[in-house]
């Protein structure tokens, strides 16, 4: 039985704070090309996955490459990877990185994500977004509640708009 995240990066703002740069990574056996692509990749503002993230400015969880806004979506399918999850980290309204995380959804890889959320006008229990799991359920992920999207995508901060 092998993870079933293949895949840890990190992305960090440039000096000039416009744009992400690769930051480091771990990669599962095999997945060298996928890393070699990643070294020297940029993302700007609500761009691919990292930059989607940075400008929602909460988790985002994405369960299909195709047809989306990812940036590696051949190289993706190529090393396995069939789902990401990117998570924003903030130090009050200022941007730190992005976590992201690569899975693979076959018969060797085993586990699961899940996103949670609380919206204190809504209710003070946490309520599940969204789930992935895998073997062979990528994209068959449990969607957002209504409440969730309800209460918002995005919070309302400063320099951050709502993705929806």
């Amino acid at each position: 039985m092998k993870t079933f995240i293949r895949v840890v990066e990190l992305w960090v703002p440039e000096r000039t704070r416009m744009r992400l740069e690769f930051g480091g990574g771990l990669y599962d056996d095999g997945l060298s090309a996928f890393k070699a692509v990643s070294e020297e990749l940029h993302f700007g503002y609500d761009e691919g996955l990292p930059g989607k993230a940075w400008a929602c400015g909460h988790p985002v969880i994405l369960t299909k490459f195709a047809n989306s806004y990812f940036k590696r979506t051949d190289q993706a399918a190529a090393a396995g990877l069939t789902c990401g999850v990117a998570v924003p980290v903030f130090a009050g309204e200022f941007l730190q990185a992005v976590l992201v995380l690569f899975c693979g959804d076959d018969e060797a890889h085993v586990g699961a994500i899940e996103l949670w959320h609380n919206d204190p006008d809504l209710s003070h229990e946490m309520g599940l977004v969204m789930a992935i799991t895998a073997p062979r359920t990528c994209s068959n992920s449990t969607p957002a509640t209504p409440d969730f999207r309800a209460a918002s995508a995005c919070p309302d901060a400063p320099g951050r708009r709502a993705c929806r």
